[in-house]
């Protein structure tokens, strides 16, 4: 008889894990999809001067279902910002915000250096899907 009923718990347990098992497994790919619902949105990489830098806060705000990646120095040309901006493309960001250009003009700076300091610019991003140049006159 002990046969029997170890045989019938053994059954019975089986069963059990055979009905948790699906279970499981759904509310496995339920918590990883909340939690990908949750993450941040898409990567937006920001490079820019002093009009970036005092606009951080708002940017900030703006952004917030963002993840944003921003580097900005005050009084930057467009030719200062190639390292920050080859590091930002490191990232591979799905947008890009170029806010330069402004010290370049004050500067006196050719536009044609200012046009080869962005071409190089863009050169590091080549998979970015939308790029932005801003510009505040």
């Amino acid at each position: 008889m002990d046969n029997t009923h170890d045989s019938t718990r053994r059954n019975q347990r089986a069963s059990i894990a055979a009905r948790l098992i699906p279970v499981v497994l759904v509310l496995v790919v339920m918590a990883f999809a909340i939690r990908y619902m949750l993450s941040e949105g898409p990567p937006v990489a920001i490079v820019g001067d002093s009009i970036t830098v005092v606009s951080a806060g708002q940017i900030s705000d703006q952004l917030d279902a963002y993840e944003v990646s921003t580097r900005a120095v005050v009084g930057a040309t467009a030719s200062d910002m190639l390292p920050a901006a080859a590091e930002l493309a490191q990232k591979r960001p799905e947008q890009l915000v170029v806010n330069l250009g402004s010290n370049d003009v004050r500067r006196s700076f050719p536009a044609s250096q200012t046009e080869a300091d962005y071409r190089t610019l863009l050169a590091g991003f080549p998979d970015t899907q939308c790029i932005t140049f801003v510009s505040i006159n």
